[in-house]
């Protein structure tokens, strides 16, 4: 087995590297399945600086496997600036966290809405209505005329002061956010179809489909289901 070393992104550069095929899921990873509430549990240990766990990838070129459709992983569509030739991380574990972050934080894919209230400090599927004049989208977070534009909204406000303070420390929070990679350089297909299957040896099984495609870079393996 090849080597492997410990790295960290920001949460800004692995949305930017999602979305220009620097970091794709192989076409034997799981798709997207969460449920909104781990979406939002997701979001919670972000914005408490809590650890959401290494995202396991292995460090290749393009033709190393066949990508996830986006209909399936919610991974973004490569952007026309996309190099096939580049060197690419696929992820074998943590596909879903990186789903989530990116559909709820980019506006798509993930079919959830999640706002932070920022007086009662949460967050929410749809903003309460006492508090919708101080409650900001996640989309808006890194967009920034969108941003902008509700930093101006809370100016009206008697609580302009403290709003505009919460709504900057949730986007340096965001901003500031390192996710843990670790990372397989060397690795021979085989050897990364191994470590697939033995991740997902325990808890959600793999579907029927699931296996076969992974059978594809590795027949000599037996999935233990």
């Amino acid at each position: 087995m090849a080597g492997f070393q410990v790295t960290s992104l920001s949460l800004i550069e692995l949305l930017h590297k999602m979305e220009s095929g620097g970091i794709l899921t192989p076409d034997f990873n799981r798709g997207f399945v969460w449920k909104k509430a781990e979406i939002k549990s997701l979001f919670e240990s972000v914005y408490s600086g809590y650890p959401i766990g290494i995202i396991l990838a292995a460090i290749g070129v393009y033709d190393d496997y066949a990508p996830s459709l986006p209909e399936s992983s919610n991974f973004p569509i490569q952007k026309n600036t996309f190099n096939s030739s580049g060197p690419i991380l696929w992820v074998i574990d943590g596909s879903q966290r990186l789903a989530a972050l990116y559909g709820v934080l980019r506006g798509g894919g993930v079919d959830v809405d999640l706002y932070f209230d920022l007086i009662e400090k949460e967050f929410l599927y749809s903003p309460k209505e006492k508090n919708r004049f101080a409650t900001i989208k996640m989309s808006s977070l890194f967009d920034y005329k969108a941003f902008m534009v509700f930093q101006d909204s809370l100016v009206a406000s008697d609580l302009r002061g403290k709003l505009i303070s919460e709504v900057n420390v949730l986007h340096a929070k965001f901003q500031s956010y390192q996710v843990v990679l670790q990372v397989i350089d060397g690795a021979f297909r085989d050897e990364v179809a191994n470590v697939f299957a033995r991740i997902n040896m325990s808890g959600r099984s793999l579907s029927k489909d699931e296996v076969e495609k992974v059978k594809k870079y590795n027949r000599q393996y037996k999935l233990q289901r």
